[in-house]
């Protein structure tokens, strides 16, 4: 029997999803994000889970797309495959990406979508898609530019420079840089939301998605709640 594309694993009520295809540095085929796709459902299903970190597995996190997969795709294909790369961007929970070797493209794209990001010393990112003659396809034109600023998004974009991973930290792409083990790390950081709740950490989440009004509505929502009145006060009692 062949290897699974992607494993999945809990401890600590984290959800740990491995891209899992070594030999092709966790190309992004059809085959491997329908896996990944489904291993992000029964992680968001797990109640006891609060939170999901994804890595590679192998010499890289991720290589990017499966180029052989766009041979002859149209300009307006009746699947729209990239859609559903972005599995992770609609994932209720708290997503670390703990990144390392590669970081390439469509890899890069994915790891745009967590909400935190770890990175090995040894990583290198670039988004090279004009160096083939197309842009980004799933989200790297708008969340670059949001994580590392218009202009350094337009030249990394443009250039298809690689980025090591201390100009990386420097500039925002990524937020902790750590010498080994990054499962570790990932897990660590983790374990610092866990005390916050599952509820609460999914309402942070979709709010920072939102607009001021809806921040507005939810923090009265939650702060004349039950639990923030007890805590409220027991704090004021400490004082």
């Amino acid at each position: 029997m062949s290897e699974k594309l992607v494993s999945y694993s809990v401890q600590d009520q984290i959800a740990c999803i491995g891209l899992n295809d070594e030999k092709r540095l966790n190309v992004l085929s059809k085959a491997l994000v329908t896996d990944l796709s489904e291993n992000f459902d029964v992680a968001e299903n797990d109640p006891s889970v609060f939170a999901i970190i994804i890595y590679g597995h192998g010499r890289a996190f991720c290589v990017g797309g499966d180029l052989k997969e766009f041979v002859g795709v149209s300009a307006d294909p009746a699947e729209d495959f990239i859609k559903s790369w972005e599995r992770i961007s609609l994932c209720k929970l708290p997503v670390i990406a703990a990144v390392h070797g590669f970081a390439v493209g469509g890899g890069c794209e994915l790891m745009l979508m967590a909400d935190y990001v770890i990175a090995a010393t040894n990583t290198q990112f670039s988004q090279p898609e004009l160096n083939l003659g197309f842009i980004p396809g799933c989200g790297a034109t708008q969340r670059l530019a949001l994580r590392i600023g218009a202009g350094k998004a337009f030249n990394m974009m443009a250039s298809g420079d690689r980025i090591l991973a201390q100009h990386a930290y420097s500039m925002g792409l990524v937020d902790e840089l750590v010498e080994d083990d990054i499962l570790k790390h990932a897990k660590e950081r983790a374990l610092t939301w866990k005390n916050q709740g599952r509820d609460e950490l999914v309402i942070l989440k979709n709010v920072m998605k939102a607009d001021h009004k809806i921040e507005r509505e939810i923090f009265y929502e939650m702060v004349s709640s039950k639990k923030a009145q007890r805590l409220i006060q027991q704090f004021i009692n400490k004082e």
